[in-house]
């Protein structure tokens, strides 16, 4: 229900029902869209004096503590949750499952049958309101772009659905334009999670230059993810994370009937996208069908350089995961200034195991989804490929790379397939060894085998260096070479 009157049906009182898998050990992020509803009485009621009943347990509510990133049952100074709370108007709470999910294992991976009804019952909230004061812990001396907290747990007020571009635009001296939603989506993990400490990357990401989803797990489905991406539009009864700026901190943030959006039976925050613009999903699939996706966009108003109005981070890097670079931050959201065929996106990937992964587009939008081609560079086979008309699957081995990878919008064919043998870089048999010579000052010099894993690596400042192959058993290698911040590859054959 949309109401643009800040008093009219203000004693209205309305019932809201919202159905949620939600396992034992695993969070969901809420918010009241009416006044005075229980805490307890939404979860079904646990009676700790009993210790019976088939609802959330008093010790699985939570509020965020922006100090030390992590949910706690109070706030010194602030809040205590008790029998007696009630959701407060803005505020956003982690809840847990209820006792009545069983575990299927014993090991922290409780799943529910089916999903379960959660009830909001009193007079709805409407017009004006606050939320809670918002808070950053940095210290005065701390820069704004080296701050690291700031991090707040809000929540959509209303009965109807709340575009968060709108509250950014009116709160936007005092948060940053990035927001952070929690899923369930890898339930194996859930247990241990603790605010932006959590080992898994289960936060869906939105900004100002669009959204991606939380990490997926499908198995039976490893190419078409089941988890969505949020496009702006926050649903009923959704809590959320924030970051709010040094001079943001102590104030509140301001809702108004004017953000709010409607309600519509099939539409929520992760649903139709709102606007086109120039930008696509990538996408990291592992051996075990675990999805990471990533978003570059280039969009007015954004720069190259870091602001978080655009470029949104990794809130935790998980076991698996993968985002584009921008100097040392690993960006789960990349905007860009406008579009040139000339960029270069480099690629940050995290492996937690060996075996093949595969590198793949997602959706694409405005020149994206016409003519312009996106294209992934392989600097260690030196190829290039046209992720619009097929993906690009490799060996690698456990650990993390940022230098391997990079999105590129020109081919080989483009950039002149000839330079390669126009270099005065060359690499020749020597015995047991291959000698890589330059008339430029080399770098680190690595070899790989067929499947891509790098075998022998050395380094150098000078023109010229040996490297001895002899652990190497006959076969054919790709030597990748820095060579005065080019980077030269050659296929060998031993």
């Amino acid at each position: 229900q949309k109401n643009t009157g800040a008093d009219s049906n203000s004693d209205q009182k309305i019932t809201v029902k919202r159905t949620a898998l939600l396992p034992t050990k695993g969070y969901r992020f809420w918010s009241s869209p009416v006044v005075g509803q229980k805490l307890y009485s939404f979860s079904n009621g646990y009676n700790q004096a009993l210790g019976a009943g088939t609802g959330t347990p008093w010790n699985r509510f939570f509020v965020y503590k922006e100090s030390t990133d992590t949910f706690v049952t109070a706030v010194s100074g602030e809040i205590t949750l008790d029998s007696n709370s009630e959701f407060a108007a803005g505020r956003g709470y982690a809840i847990k499952g209820k006792n009545s999910y069983t575990p299927t294992g014993g090991t922290g991976t409780e799943v529910p049958g089916a999903a379960d009804t959660f009830v909001f019952d009193g007079k709805m909230n409407n017009g004006p309101i606050s939320s809670q004061a918002l808070k950053n812990s940095c210290l005065a001396a701390v820069s704004e772009a080296a701050c690291t907290k700031g991090y707040n747990m809000i929540g959509n007020p209303y009965p109807s659905n709340l575009d968060f571009d709108a509250l950014y635009a009116a709160n936007n001296s005092k948060i940053y334009g990035t927001a952070y939603f929690w899923t369930n989506n890898d339930i194996t993990a859930t247990a241990s999670q603790s605010g932006s400490n959590y080992n898994g990357n289960n936060y869906a990401v939105y900004n100002l230059t669009g959204g991606t989803p939380a990490v997926d797990h499908s198995p039976f489905q490893p190419d078409s993810p089941a988890s969505p991406t949020p496009n702006g539009r926050v649903k009923v009864g959704q809590g959320f994370i924030i970051k709010a700026k040094k001079a943001g901190a102590g104030s509140s943030l301001d809702f108004t009937n004017a953000m709010r959006s409607g309600y519509e039976a099939d539409a929520h925050f992760y649903n139709a996208k709102k606007t086109t613009k120039n930008r696509f999903w990538i996408k990291m699939t592992t051996p075990t069908h675990i999805i990471n996706t990533a978003l570059v966009g280039y969009l007015p108003g954004a720069t190259n350089g870091f602001e978080i109005d655009y470029d949104g981070e990794l809130f935790v890097v998980g076991t698996d995961a993968f985002y584009s670079t921008l100097d040392s931050k690993k960006l789960i959201i990349q905007g860009k200034a406008e579009f040139i065929n000339d960029d270069i996106v480099p690629l940050g990937l995290k492996y937690a195991a060996n075996g093949n992964y595969k590198i793949s587009l997602g959706d694409k939008e405005g020149i994206f989804g016409t003519d312009q081609k996106i294209y992934l560079k392989d600097k260690v086979t030196n190829t290039y490929t046209d992720l619009t008309s097929q993906d690009y699957t490799f060996s690698a081995i456990k650990g993390t790379d940022e230098s391997r990878f990079e999105i590129v919008y020109k081919n080989l064919e483009v950039l002149g397939t000839n330079e390669l043998s126009k270099s005065d870089f060359i690499v020749y048999r020597d015995g047991d060894s291959y000698v890589v010579k330059s008339s430029k000052a080399l770098g680190k010099i690595e070899i790989y085998d067929a499947s891509g894993r790098m075998l022998i690596t050395s380094s150098t400042k000078e023109n010229t260096i040996k490297i001895n192959t002899s652990i190497l058993s006959n076969g054919v290698y790709l030597l990748r070479a820095e060579n005065s911040g080019d980077v030269k590859t050659k296929k060998i054959i031993k």
